[in-house]
């Protein structure tokens, strides 16, 4: 369910995930033949810990029938991380911790554009 955007919310998110590390993105997929327009990830290394091995991911889609607005879709991402608690886990610290944001934000990016 979407979570209706709150501006103040928006900006504690934004707080909360730069506290802890956390990072997010958007892919605006408009016009490319895709069953939906964008979507956002927000990600961030499941315990702090230099051996941790997860990362723990909140993906939102924009639906086709939506214009595909990046801070929205930020902010949906951020709600799963923080409220709702829809993420995955997946095992790509070690990848991150040795190639960075960019890498990991392209593999992220081909696991979820579906």
């Amino acid at each position: 369910m979407q979570e209706k955007f709150d501006r103040q919310k928006h900006k504690r998110y934004k707080i909360a995930a730069k506290n802890i590390g956390m990072k997010y993105f958007s892919v605006d997929v408009t016009g490319q033949g895709y069953p939906y327009n964008g979507f956002s990830i927000a990600y961030v290394p499941a315990v702090k810990s230099v051996n941790c091995r997860m990362i723990n991911v909140s993906v939102s889609y924009c639906a086709e029938e939506d214009k595909f607005k990046a801070k929205r879709g930020k902010f949906q991402a951020l709600h799963k991380q923080f409220e709702t608690g829809e993420i995955v886990t997946l095992p790509l610290a070690e990848f991150y911790r040795g190639f960075g944001d960019k890498d990991l934000q392209a593999v992220l990016t081909s696991m979820f554009l579906v």
